[in-house]
């Protein structure tokens, strides 16, 4: 998992790399730690609080609390440093804009990939950027069939240039 995160950091400086990503990483571990070791704590207060002398009960009591408690809490925690890291390391270090921006759920910034296949099997990769996407549609179309069209122009622009595989 640690390696993983460090492949993830978005740099091409393999310090920024390493160091970002280990950190990051560091505190999914942490949390990890945290939230499996509150989960035994809780399943070992139930037991005591309620006085559960059945073994069968206490290992039931255990693996709710083991299983329901980490995967809130993860689920959560994740979330939040993974959202902490984008933060930082947009705001900061000026890298992850397009995980960062793909978080937020704005309507604008756009972009995705037209792919080109020819007859002789080359692919050929477009890729293509709508920075302001329409806010207001018309109704459109006649009999039973209805669409809806921008009521302003839709401005498509390459990124780079197409690529050729």
């Amino acid at each position: 998992m640690l390696l993983a995160v460090i492949l993830f950091t978005d740099s091409s400086s393999r310090r920024y790399k390493r160091i970002g990503g280990f950190l990051h990483g560091l505190a999914h571990l942490a949390a990890i730690f945290f939230v499996g070791w509150w989960a035994y704590r809780i399943s070992i207060w139930i037991i005591g609080h309620y006085n559960v002398e059945n073994s069968t009960c206490r290992n039931l009591i255990w693996f709710a609390c083991v299983l329901v408690i980490p995967a809130i809490g993860g689920y959560l925690i994740g979330a939040i440093i993974m959202g902490l890291y984008l933060f930082i390391s947009l705001h900061i270090f000026g890298r992850h804009d397009n995980e960062a921006f793909s978080a937020l759920k704005i309507e604008d910034y756009k972009n995705f990939l037209r792919l080109h296949i020819d007859r002789s099997g080359a692919l050929t990769i477009y890729p293509i950027k709508i920075e302001k996407v329409p806010r207001d549609w018309k109704p459109m179309g006649k009999d039973r069939i209805e669409y809806y069209e921008p009521e302003t122009a839709i401005k498509p622009e390459l990124i780079e240039k197409p690529i050729s595989v």
